[in-house]
């Protein structure tokens, strides 16, 4: 239960957190755009960095996957080819098999463990759209 003389304190880490979610989200658009050669496993890093830097916790072993015709285009061989995470170095520029743009989704979690919250915010990375900032 959440006591009374806490709820300023709680309404003002939930206002927080959902401005540094748009903020990471578009810094992590603007590191995707000014990096062609921008690697899955790099924008991970890159996000879960700013969760840090913004006074969070990244609360998630993904940033984002692929998104496209359907059915989605899976890796049967890696099951992890099309996920942004750790360590993953495809390639976010590069084609289908058909020669066609891939498009992906970008993923920012940020927890508080202490305070026991957090949040969550994906959009298109590679279509620009309204801006979440």
């Amino acid at each position: 239960p959440i006591e009374p003389e806490n709820m300023a304190d709680l309404q003002a880490a939930v206002k927080k957190h959902g401005c540094d979610l748009g903020v990471a989200f578009a810094q992590g658009k603007e590191f995707f755009r000014s990096n062609r050669d921008l690697t899955a496993g790099a924008l991970y890093d890159f996000i879960a960095g700013r969760a840090q830097q913004l006074g969070w916790t990244f609360g998630a072993p993904t940033a984002g996957h692929l998104v496209g015709h359907f059915p989605h285009e899976r890796d049967t061989a890696n099951a992890t080819r099309f996920s942004i995470r750790r360590g993953n170095t495809q390639s976010l520029r590069e084609p289908d098999d058909q020669g066609r743009i891939r498009h992906w989704i970008l993923e920012v979690h940020f927890v508080d463990k202490e305070r026991q919250i957090g949040g969550f915010l994906e959009e298109l990375l590679t279509i620009d759209g309204p801006s979440v900032s």
